[in-house]
Formats: C-alpha cells, sequence, structure tokens
C-alpha cells in the first residue's frame, strides 16, 4: 500500500516509515520520522469508525489540556481519513519503553490528573452500559468457575451498593505500569481502546489493583491520588467491592482466553484483598 498520499493530506512532505510491532492491535503501525505513528486498520465497520474518532478527539482535547498523551492529528475536519478501504489516524510518536520504573505515588498523581481532564470533556463518548449489570452477567453465566462460587457473598453485598451516589464520568479502562511511557519518569499515557463513560471508582479500583500488590503500596496510591482526585465517602465504602468484582472480571475473562494461569493468579488476589482491606 502507498501510503505517501496519505502522509501528504496531513502535510507532511518527506517521510521515513518503519513499521512497527502492532501488539494487541488490529492495525499495521508505521512510525514517520520518528515523529508520527500512522496507524491503519483494514475493513472497519461504520460503528469502529466512530468510536475511533471519539478517541482520536478526546487524544487531541487531553493534549491541549497538557495530559502526556499523544496527540492525535486532523485533516478536513476528521480525525479518521479513510481511503483504499482502509482508516488511517496519525499521532504523535511517544519515546520511552512500557513499563518505566517509576515511583507509586507517581503513577497515583499522573493517574489523577487524567482522571480531573477526562470529566471536563464535553464530545460524544462511547457508553458500554452500567458495569454492575455485566458483573451480573458474569456470575449468570458462569456459575461453575471457582470464582464465581468463592466470591457469591461479595457479589451480594456489591448488588446493595448506592450506585446512585457513585460518580459517572469519562475513564482511562486500562490505566497501569504497561500502559505508561517512559524511563525513570512518566512521559506519556497510552492505549485509550477502553476509554468510555463510567464508574470513575471503577477505573480506581483497576489502577490500585495494579500498583498495589501489597498492602503498603495499595494505601500508597489511594493517599496520592485522592490529593488530587478525592473520593466522595460513598466512594471510599464501596472501593473494596468494585476491586473484587474487577478481580472477578479479569479472572473471567482469562477464563474465556482458557488462560488458567492467569486466571488463577486473580482468583488468589480475592483472597489477598480481604487480608488487605
Amino acid at each position: 500500500m502507498n501510503l505517501t498520499p496519505i502522509l501528504k493530506s496531513y502535510g507532511i512532505k518527506k517521510e521515513k516509515i518503519v513499521k512497527e510491532k502492532g501488539g494487541w492491535s488490529r492495525a499495521d503501525v508505521h512510525r514517520v520520522n520518528g515523529k508520527y505513528l500512522l496507524k491503519v486498520y483494514p475493513r472497519l465497520t461504520a460503528k469502529e469508525v466512530e468510536e475511533l474518532r471519539f478517541e482520536m478527539k478526546l487524544l487531541h482535547f487531553l493534549h491541549k489540556k497538557g495530559c502526556k498523551v499523544p496527540n492525535s492529528y486532523e485533516h478536513n475536519h476528521h480525525y479518521c481519513t479513510q481511503q483504499q478501504g482502509c482508516t488511517f489516524l496519525l499521532l504523535d510518536y511517544l519515546p520511552g519503553k512500557n513499563e518505566p520504573s517509576i515511583s507509586i505515588p507517581a503513577a497515583a498523581r499522573e493517574h489523577a490528573t487524567l482522571l480531573k481532564a477526562m470529566q471536563l470533556f464535553r464530545g460524544k463518548v462511547r457508553d458500554w452500559g452500567r458495569w454492575e449489570k455485566y458483573v451480573a452477567s458474569l456470575y449468570k453465566d458462569f456459575p461453575s468457575l471457582p470464582i464465581i462460587k468463592e466470591t457469591r457473598e461479595l457479589y451480594t453485598e456489591f448488588k446493595q451498593l448506592p450506585f446512585s451516589k457513585l460518580r459517572r464520568g469519562v475513564i482511562h479502562g486500562d490505566f497501569r505500569s504497561a500502559n505508561l511511557i517512559g524511563k525513570t519518569a512518566i512521559t506519556g499515557i497510552i492505549d485509550f481502546g477502553n476509554t468510555r463513560k463510567d464508574y470513575l471508582l471503577y477505573d480506581v479500583a483497576k489502577s490500585c489493583m495494579s500498583f498495589g500488590y501489597e498492602k503498603k503500596a495499595t494505601k500508597n496510591y489511594l493517599a496520592e491520588l485522592q490529593k488530587k482526585f478525592p473520593l466522595t465517602k460513598e466512594e471510599k465504602k464501596a472501593l473494596y467491592l468494585f476491586m473484587q468484582m474487577v478481580n472477578v472480571e479479569i479472572s473471567v475473562f482469562f477464563h474465556k482466553k482458557k488462560n488458567k494461569k492467569y486466571g488463577a493468579y486473580f482468583r488468589k488476589r480475592v483472597k489477598f484483598y480481604q487480608k488487605t482491606f
């Protein structure tokens, strides 16, 4: 495929292109002049294109707000250029490596800054529905899984939470060390594929699990995050159960992927959090 016309449409006249590994992405990824990432998605549905447009528009907004995210580039008032049956996105290339050697407080501060900025976004946002309904479907569809059996009482408590009093807004959906770029400091936040409207507490719970591999680490993460992004009284009470249901969600995900190792690991995390809180 000749990418030159696409790059010229963005104002890039001379280009040196290096193909990158796509990782989990469905896209072919090309690095251009060491400055841009060009993502090429073949055969997307109209809904998928619309979701990518939201994601790119959000990144552009967050970049202007000073968040450490890759800027996305607009062409003819669209963040997705479509030609030759493919969808093209152009973003900044963020140098560095995944999972930088950073402190837990530093990660918490970046997460708090990002969450605050996301609540200012006024564009159309993905909405995958109420998370509590998804959790209910796990208990209905996988009744024989060990983690489902072992957490029935926790799920009963979870169902009784005052969900109407828990804030909903735009979340990253997967803020963890693997989605941070840098070396000894965070220079970038990536992977906005799970960004959507959901409970803010979900994002906090999932990040606490990612960075809180021991009791002290979990508490340090929460303490630092709340200096910039304080939780409400109801959210503090609900946090433990949210973390446990995230454990269930991830364990079932790996069960469906037939990955017994990670499914068992998150099953063990249930007992860990019972001792931590």
